[in-house]
């Protein structure tokens, strides 16, 4: 069984050491109790470093990284309720994160963004909180544009972004059924949001990265609990695949880093954050992040300063 195995032990509650509540199973497994903060960590390749708070920076959601101009960026969903719905972004230079700041002017959301770089600009893609129609914006290291629709382009669940071939890429569940949809974006037009043939079956948001000249993607089947990936030439979806023994119920995270692919993910049933890395010929066993990180959504993921950085809210 893997370590983030479905748990089906009834749950208490207590108290734990640092005044913060927790839960915990009748086998004794013990988790902190979510809060909204927003916090990060790096991996050398060999161990993951203590996580950091990104400081006053709270969501509701699923954070999403990248790297611009040579900088780590970090779009998100407010976390408090007087900006719960809003975007916010914050910045990290290698020693510390800028101050989270609302963009301007205010863009509702009703989940987390994705996010990639696309001509020298830092494109972010959100759901809207009054309907299910996807929209995209620019950032030029200075101010935001003002946002456009994907057209006729609705989701469900956090989408994802990659560059591949020369256009920006846009995965997404659907916004009225479960299917994996894609659209793609030449620097001028979006192409056609088309489902992934043979239909594909979501539960949340997939990941989405490019590793040996492919369009990876992971998601998480609408009937369980286990994570499946496919790949993307450019003309055709392959068939999909397990990752073995690896489950989640939140949105995956994929990167790639030493010249393997990695995911990071929630486990099934419990809050443990895992990761499994995969060279082009198969995956390694799933493995909790240690020292242990625990989160109530899915992660950001991005390469910055020869390090691997995740983003995740408590």
């Amino acid at each position: 069984m893997g370590a983030t195995q479905l748990l089906s032990t009834p749950i208490s509650w207590q108290i734990w050491e640092s005044h913060a509540v927790i839960f915990s199973t009748e086998e004794g497994l013990k988790y902190p109790m979510a809060d909204q903060d927003l916090q990060y960590g790096s991996f050398d390749g060999t161990s993951w470093s203590v996580a950091a708070p990104i400081p006053n920076s709270q969501t509701a959601a699923v954070p999403a990284l990248a790297v611009f101009n040579s900088k780590l960026y970090c779009v998100h969903r407010g976390g408090n309720e007087a900006a719960l719905d809003y975007l916010w972004y914050t910045s990290f230079d290698g020693t510390k994160w800028s101050t989270d700041t609302r963009i301007v002017p205010n863009r509702d959301s009703a989940g987390g963004p994705g996010l990639a770089v696309f001509n020298n600009k830092l494109y972010c893609v959100f759901r809207t909180s009054d309907d299910l129609n996807l929209r995209y914006m620019t950032f030029d290291g200075t101010s935001w544009s003002a946002d456009a629709p994907i057209p006729n382009t609705q989701a469900a669940a956090e989408p994802a972004l990659a560059v591949f071939n020369s256009k920006l890429y846009c995965v997404h569940r659907g916004g009225n059924d479960g299917f994996l949809w894609y659209t793609s974006f030449d620097g001028t037009k979006w192409s056609t949001d088309t489902p992934i043939a043979p239909n594909r079956y979501t539960a949340v948001g997939p990941g989405l990265a490019v590793f040996n000249n492919q369009l990876y993607c992971a998601f998480l089947p609408s009937d369980g609990p286990n994570l499946r990936y496919m790949t993307f030439d450019g003309i055709s979806w392959s068939a999909d695949a397990p990752i073995p023994n690896t489950y989640t119920a939140t949105t995956p995270a994929l990167a790639v880093f030493n010249s393997k692919l990695y995911c990071v993910h929630r486990g099934g049933d419990n809050p443990t954050v895992c990761y499994t890395s995969f060279d082009g010929t198969k995956w390694i066993p799933d493995t909790p992040m240690l020292p242990h990180r625990y989160t109530a959504a899915g992660l950001g993921l991005a390469v910055f300063n020869n390090q691997l950085y995740s983003a995740h809210r408590n």
